[in-house]
């Protein structure tokens, strides 16, 4: 590091500090100097206690390349803080002093390893040396301290232009602007909520996805309602087999009703129905799986197939003179025929579609899920003309009304924009509310602010 000569800030110093490599010994041990000057030195703070003008004996230490000059003092205990114990040179002679001038001249000039230089100055007449006289720097240390001057005076002036100019910032602001707050984009989404609540078994968008009206958005489970609509188409493919049937049976008086028959069926039916609970509550467990379930689902349908057909055809030959088909079979088929279209109809409300052409701006719901009727599943980003919505507080009650004009600032895609208040909240609708609500129309394109986005919205003054 280059050597340094210096005075200090506020400091009434007789003479130059210099960061130069200089030692004392001290009680046998050798510290270098933090600074020092012709009149003293200053060391790290050292175990043994001094009392403020204290004197004890030292040596101090010039080390050249070529011979170390030693230099009797004594040394007067001026301060010790901040880790620092500053000494003064008690009678210090002119010859050693002019020496250690010399170091600091040569030091400077590069040239310190001119040993002789220092040396002869013992040789030399004793001549006064004021001690105020201080080292006179060189030309290369004065042109540092002029650039460093030049550094500094660079600094200060460019903080004054950026103090200045924040503060016409600011004053430009306060001057242009009223109230600056956080609203929300609102008006261009649209919810999309189930009409079930089911669990969701499959979704056919993502976040980004353009839907047009129509396009399947996500399906729920309706595994439930196909069970149903299968059982009651089952039931009426049947019920008509068995009225082809009774149309060839009614000739036949001989046939009687097999009363042991449906009571075994109505038996086997009810086995068939526990074991369907059962296996239900197993597969909600997911202990066993859904070809299992389909089996006995298929077990208990054939049973009461059976029974049904037993059934009928009991009833068939008891009331077969004076019956006809129509009457035997057709109220049957009406009763299923209803609840078939109604289960049908049902269905199509598991399938999830799009209200109207939109994006897929948010999705609420997961794969395995369960959807509620009362909740949104998705947003659908739409092409409508959006509106902002801002509470100011109501100290700003008077200065913001219809027609303001505003600024709108969309820090996450860094534009800015303009708009217009187009109606404004009372104060006198919630007596305690401490803010009113403002709504702004943007001039914008319709894809522009997302939905729910925040912008920041500055409020303009009315001059």
């Amino acid at each position: 590091m280059h050597p340094i000569s210096y005075f200090e800030k506020n400091s009434m110093r007789k003479s130059y500090r210099t960061t130069m490599p200089l030692y004392l010994v001290i009680d046998q041990q050798s510290y270098r100097a933090l600074d020092w000057s012709l009149t003293g030195a200053a060391i790290e703070s050292l175990d043994m206690p001094f009392k403020p003008g204290e004197v004890i004996e030292a040596i101090i230490l010039l080390k050249m390349p070529d011979a170390t000059v030693s230099i009797p003092v004594k040394l007067r205990h001026i301060y010790t803080k901040e880790g620092r114990s500053g000494f003064a040179f008690e009678n210090l002679s002119e010859k050693n002093k002019n020496v250690l001038r010399r170091f600091i001249e040569l030091s400077i000039e590069g040239k310190i390893d001119n040993t002789d230089d220092v040396i002869a100055i013992y040789e030399e007449p004793g001549v006064e040396t004021p001690v105020q006289s201080p080292v006179k720097l060189q030309d290369e240390e004065a042109k540092a301290l002029k650039s460093s001057f030049l550094r500094a005076s660079l600094r200060y002036i460019l903080f004054g232009l950026v103090l200045l100019a924040t503060f016409a910032v600011l004053l430009f602001y306060n001057l242009r602007y009223s109230f600056e707050g956080s609203g929300i984009v609102m008006g261009n989404d649209r919810k999309v909520y189930p009409m079930q609540s089911a669990i969701v078994s499959r979704l056919y968008v993502k976040e980004g996805t353009y839907v047009k009206k129509g396009d399947p958005l996500l399906q729920l489970d309706s595994s439930e309602i196909e069970y149903q609509l299968a059982l009651l188409e089952s039931q009426k493919e049947e019920a008509l087999k068995r009225y082809e049937s009774a149309k060839k049976r009614l000739a036949d008086e001989s046939t009687t009703p097999n009363l042991g028959l449906i009571t075994l069926l109505k038996k086997s039916v009810a086995t068939s129905y526990r074991e369907l609970q059962n296996a239900r509550k197993q597969f909600a467990d997911g202990l066993i799986t859904r070809d299992l379930l389909n089996r006995i689902e298929r077990n208990y349908l054939d049973a009461r197939t059976k029974l049904e057909n037993a059934k009928v055809d009991a009833k068939v030959l008891r009331k077969k003179l004076g019956v006809s088909p129509q009457n035997l079979v057709a109220p049957d088929l009406q009763e299923r025929d209803v609840r078939i279209a109604y289960l049908k109809k049902l269905l199509g409300q598991y399938r999830i579609t799009a209200p109207v052409d939109g994006i897929v701006y948010e999705i609420y719901a997961t794969e395995g899920q369960q959807a509620l009727a009362s909740n949104p599943v998705m947003a659908l980003w739409v092409r409508r003309k959006p509106y902002i919505v801002v509470n100011v507080p109501n100290s700003y009650l008077a200065d913001i009304s219809e027609g303001t004009k505003v600024d709108i600032v969309d820090k996450k895609q860094k534009r800015s924009y303009t708009g217009v208040v187009t109606k404004t909240g009372s104060v006198d609708e919630s007596p305690d509310a401490e803010t009113f609500s403002v709504t702004i129309k943007p001039s914008v394109s319709l894809d522009t602010l997302a939905p729910h986005q925040r912008v920041e919205v500055l409020f303009r003054r009315d001059f």
